[in-house]
Parts: structure tokens; sequence; C-alpha cells
């Protein structure tokens, strides 16, 4: 009998473990620019509940409830590898590290090549363990036409970075839950929180900082270190 109670308290607790393996916790964002912007970029994060490394797989998905303009380009970076090409259906294999880096994350790229339009990309993560437990991630992504002159002097005025341009060390206006600065052939660099952040180690040039901020705003802010 004691045996029974001990293999039935082992299979419950291995259910409940079964069942958190990873999390999400902001599974949709936005992403809103004009076409002054080559590339976009916005990421998700996912944290490895199970305590090891965990095997998983994306499915993508480009379209949804939004039209996809015809001539956009799309991107994918999962913790293992970067996909310069993201077609309908894609799919591939990662390992989430089990220490919840700032390499836990899906990353979508978005070339525009100039063209105004919304879309939707999602994708299907679930883990190889347990494939029938899915949990869809995404992004809406619009791209509107370039700001007039005055529109510009007003968006500069909004930049919540300095000094611009830096040295390499950067301090906010304003406190970012995330901060993510990509280089200018759209690699992500480094992923950071709070109201300063450092570029010293990489090298002169245009960078692009995504910035969530305390109150919930989302900005891009273009970045120059010299």
């Amino acid at each position: 009998m004691k045996r029974s109670l001990i293999t039935l308290f082992l299979i419950a607790s291995s259910l409940v473990s079964f069942g958190q393996l990873f999390s999400v916790s902001v599974p949709y964002k936005y992403i809103s620019k004009d076409v002054t912007y080559g590339m976009l970029h916005e990421f998700i994060q996912i944290d490895n509940l199970s305590g090891q490394p965990l095997p998983m797989r994306w499915i993508g998905h480009i379209g949804g409830v939004l039209e996809c303009p015809n001539g956009w380009g799309y991107g994918v970076t999962d913790p293992d590898s970067a996909y310069a090409v993201l077609n309908d259906l894609d799919s591939a294999d990662f390992i989430l590290s089990d220490t919840n880096t700032t390499n836990n994350k899906i990353i979508i790229s978005v070339a525009h090549n100039g063209i105004i339009g919304n879309c939707e990309v999602t994708f299907d993560i679930f883990a190889l363990s347990d494939p029938n437990t899915v949990t869809t991630i995404g992004f809406n992504i619009s791209v509107t036409a370039a700001p007039t002159a005055v529109e510009e002097v007003s968006i500069r005025r909004k930049g919540l970075i300095y000094p611009n341009p830096g040295n390499g060390q950067y301090q906010l206006l304003e406190k970012a839950l995330s901060i993510a600065v990509y280089d200018a052939n759209g690699r992500l660099v480094l992923s950071a929180s709070g109201n300063q952040f450092d570029l010293s180690d990489q090298p002169n040039g245009l960078y692009l900082v995504q910035l969530t901020t305390a109150s919930g705003e989302f900005s891009t802010q273009r970045l120059v270190k010299e």
C-alpha cells in the first residue's frame, strides 16, 4: 500500500512539472515604424521552467488576420540559429537554455523594402517531449509613410537616449523594462534593462535601439556611436 501511494505521488508530481516546461510572459507584441527604417526587429522572451536544457520546435505562420504585403521579407532568430528567409509554415528545432539567458527568445526581422502595409507573423512553439501543448506567440507589424519634416523634428525632440551621438555610454530619460540594441546588419548586440547601457565594446557606427519603458510605451531610437 505504501509503495502504491509513493508511485501515485511520483506520477502526479511528474504531470505537474511536465505541464510547466516553459512560459511566455508577453506572447504578443506590436511593431509600428515608418518606411525610413530599413529593417524592423522585435523579440519575445521564453523562460525555461524545466531546470534543464529543453529541446523545442517553432512553426511559423505569415498572414493570419492581416494580409501581408507582397515584397516584404521575413527572418527569424531562435536560441540556436538565425534564418534570413522565413516562409509560411517553416519550422526549426532549438534548445532552450536552462539558465534563461537573454538568448532564450524568438526574434522576428522584417525588411519592408519601402512598402507600406500591415502583417501578422505568429509562431507555434512547443517542447518536443510534449508536442500537444502548443503556445502561440505573435507579432503585429505596421509600416507607415515617412514623416514630414515637421514630424521628424518632433520625433527627434522625443529622443529618450543621451548623449546621441555618444562614445558608448548612454543614459535614458526614462527607465526601460527592456533595451535591445541592433547593429546596422540587424544583429542583436545588447539586451538590457534600466536607465543606462554601455556599447563601449562595440565598433563606431549606427545602431537601432528598441525600448519598452516603465510606463509601457514602446519606442525605437536611432543611435550613433562615434
